[in-house]
């Protein structure tokens, strides 16, 4: 582990074990985002993960799973594990300040340091299979102080349709909605015209902010509902599920 403090990794909280339910205590850097985070059960460094949400939301996710986000799940199932034989999970933190850039660009040093650590560290909960199969997890995520999928099901909002929008196949979410969606690369199911369609989220090509890209299906519907210009109310169902209506 004192490799990754020298990396400049800090230790913010551990993983406790409540009436059955695992539930972080983080004591800094709660509300801090675009973080790479592990996870060490007492001396063994276990997973990497990043997250564009804050540290608090992210661990809210593995508390609390949804019955769809797979990632949560199996985490949800290990850090418990680990708890009942007794062991110390510790959340450790490398915080993204920004700083590195190339040709003009900013660079994520967080996305390119998780899949460096995830080859150099073995036996780890990112590694599946018999086979030892590499798996890097954009990873899935619960509204912060949620304490169930159904409780931000029924909210509404809506969005202006563009024309980019019927061009390009996908729809921004504005920043007041951000914290509702998962991060990048999440898979999330858009019902629209009586159809649900497996869509993805993406962040980093729409500065942090939730772009949902549906593809052919969505420039259909809005071309056939000549909907530029109309507005499109945007229900949610749970954590990975959205309705699309166009008003």
């Amino acid at each position: 582990m004192n490799k990754l403090l020298n990396l400049g990794f800090q230790p913010v909280g551990e993983w406790v074990l409540e009436n059955d339910t695992i539930r972080p205590v983080i004591h800094q850097h709660a509300q801090v985002s675009n973080v790479l985070y592990c996870f060490v059960v007492d001396t063994e460094i276990k997973y990497f993960g990043t997250t564009l949400k804050t540290l608090s939301n992210r661990m809210n996710g593995y508390s609390n799973p949804g019955v769809s986000q797979t990632t949560n799940i199996r985490l949800n199932g290990y850090i418990k594990e680990a708890l009942e034989n007794n062991a110390c999970v510790q959340i450790l933190v490398f915080i993204d300040l920004g700083i590195f850039s190339y040709g003009g660009f900013t660079v994520n040093l967080s996305l390119g340091l998780e899949y460096a650590l995830i080859k150099e560290y073995k036996n780890l909960w990112n590694i599946r299979g018999n086979n030892q199969i590499l798996v890097i997890e954009h990873d899935e995520i619960v509204e912060e102080q949620t304490n169930d999928e159904t409780s931000i099901s029924g909210k509404t909002f809506q969005i202006n349709i563009v024309e980019t929008y019927l061009k390009a196949g996908f729809i921004n979410i504005p920043k007041q909605y951000a914290d509702l969606f998962g991060d990048e690369g999440e898979e999330i199911q858009v019902n629209f015209n009586k159809v649900q369609h497996n869509a993805k989220i993406y962040r980093i090509s729409n500065h942090g902010q939730p772009r949902i890209y549906i593809g052919k299906e969505l420039k259909d519907w809005l071309e056939k509902a000549n909907a530029v210009g109309k507005l499109m109310q945007i229900e949610l169902i749970n954590n990975s599920a959205i309705m699309l209506t166009v008003i």
